[in-house]
């Protein structure tokens, strides 16, 4: 039900989520790289005291957290998600591995204007805007190689920085809700917890 008392059926295919910890990212599964997260710190979009508090160390470093999320198989479209929003910072990064893609998927978002900024390396990205400044970013690529797939997401000082560049921050953004899935779109957040 949105905006009226009609109401819409929501039709879309199953799908599976292949990151195994998609909204604990203190969980080891999520190597930390000149960051730190703090769980359950903000509301999230569904109403729950859920969402991570996900900050840069101040050290001059590349600002990210990477996950496992398994393998993708070559030839198939893929869809890399994660919701997000502003911080003391106003933007972020996601980006994919070469390894599954030939290149280094990535895109740059603008969380205060909700825009889409730099991308690279083939990603088909795009931005949805949710309740209470949230977004929910995301880019698509079909895989060159049936190989492990490492979805990143990063800190970044403006929306047009190059792919993890170097900066000094200890600002920080919330997240929740990461997905990669195999399909040429975002289906409905699926949580998983270890598989």
């Amino acid at each position: 039900f949105s905006d009226s008392t009609n109401g819409a059926l929501l039709l879309e295919p199953q799908s599976t989520n292949l990151i195994p910890y998609s909204q604990d990212f203190s969980n080891a599964a999520w190597t930390k790289i000149g960051t730190s997260v703090i769980g359950n710190s903000i509301i999230s979009p569904d109403g729950t005291l859920n969402a991570s508090r996900y900050q840069g160390d101040g050290t001059n470093s590349s600002k990210f957290i990477l996950g496992n999320a398994g393998s993708v198989v070559s030839g198939d479209a893929y869809t890399w998600s994660v919701f997000v929003k502003k911080g003391t910072s106003s933007y972020c990064q996601i980006f994919i591995g070469s390894a599954a893609f030939d290149n280094a998927l990535f895109c740059n978002f603008d969380l205060e204007n909700g825009t889409i900024g730099s991308s690279g390396g083939g990603a088909i990205p795009f931005i949805e805007k949710y309740s209470n400044e949230w977004y929910r970013v995301g880019i698509t690529a079909n895989a060159t190689n049936s190989a492990i797939a490492t979805p990143f997401i990063c800190l970044s000082n403006s929306s047009t920085m190059s792919r993890a560049n170097a900066f000094t921050t200890s600002d920080y953004i919330y997240i929740l809700g990461a997905q990669l899935e195999q399909g040429s779109y975002a289906t409905s957040y699926i949580p998983t917890s270890g598989s």
